[in-house]
């Protein structure tokens, strides 16, 4: 009686546990690790192509949509990037692990807290010196366990984004024409037309402006290997309010320190746009970057 228990109890077991474990996959519990979202996302989003239709075919660009993530925050709070829906929208993101983090990373950019930290960092500068000597070896591996907790079911981020977005120029008078009889070339007589003999003048290419924007939104990956991502984003100017945004990995790669500016603030040294630029507040996607390799 005995043997007949034992056997059925270890058959049992062994049961169970070979069908716990799928086969041909890794641990179901490995850590997150948000590296693997670094790299380059082709986007797909519905709003955007409609916005990009109501523009005039000389203010449309052939470019592709592309959401890319470039390294953490400083602090190791945030993960830096920039989406690009051409024609419509240019701007830097950051994700967080939660909207209170994602509030403090945002305000962290924009340098609303420089003041606290500079008279915060008065008193105890001197006695902390030492300790962080001692904890310099630990800090870069740490900066990236702080999003591991996000990996339960599916990696999630809360999502900031400062740019400019494109937008026509409000529609001004044309020109008053000229009346001198020898500025004035012989009619045409392929145009019957009552008033001037001249086709109208082509609007010029700078019909756009360049507004500063900023809006929320939501990022859900669908696995730890961040090969996919469903999200959200709302932009007032624009009348988005949750809308959808998706993408797929196009390139995998490793962090980058390009350049990027929120609110025309470079995110790493502090450095500020002149207020006379016309260029964008958020993201340069055209600067020289220099991609750190692990």
């Amino acid at each position: 009686m005995d043997d007949w228990q034992d056997h059925a109890l270890t058959t049992r077991h062994m049961h169970n546990r070979n069908s716990r474990r799928p086969s041909g996959k890794g641990k179901k519990g490995a850590p997150f690790d948000v590296r693997k979202a670094f790299g380059e996302y082709e986007v797909k989003c519905a709003s955007w192509e409609r916005a990009l239709g109501e523009l005039d075919s000389d203010d449309r660009q052939d470019e592709d949509a592309a959401f890319e993530l470039l390294r953490l925050t400083e602090d190791g709070l945030g993960v830096l990037g920039e989406l690009v829906l051409p024609g419509v929208m240019r701007s830097a993101v950051v994700l967080a692990a939660s909207r209170k983090t994602l509030a403090i990373v945002t305000r962290q950019l924009s340098g609303e807290d420089e003041e606290d930290e500079t008279e915060g960092s008065g008193e105890e500068g001197d006695d902390s010196h030492d300790d962080d000597e001692d904890d310099d070896e630990d800090e870069t591996p740490n900066r990236f366990d702080t999003f591991e907790k996000n990996s339960f079911r599916s990696p999630k981020f809360w999502l900031a984004w400062n740019g400019t977005l494109t937008r026509p120029k409000a529609e001004s008078p044309p020109p008053s024409p000229s009346y001198k009889h020898s500025d004035s070339p012989p009619p045409s007589p392929t145009l019957h037309r009552t008033g001037s003999s001249f086709p109208p003048p082509k609007p010029a290419s700078s019909s756009t402006q360049q507004v500063p924007a900023e809006g929320l939104g939501y990022v859900v990956f669908t696995g730890n290997d961040c090969r996919k991502f469903k999200g959200t984003l709302n932009c007032k100017e624009l009348g988005w309010k949750d809308i959808a945004f998706s993408g797929f990995k196009a390139v995998s790669r490793s962090e980058s320190d390009r350049q990027l500016l929120w609110g025309g603030r470079d995110v790493e040294t502090g450095w500020r746009e002149d207020e006379g630029d016309d260029g964008d507040r958020g993201a340069r996607l055209d600067a020289r970057r220099r991609v750190i390799f692990d």
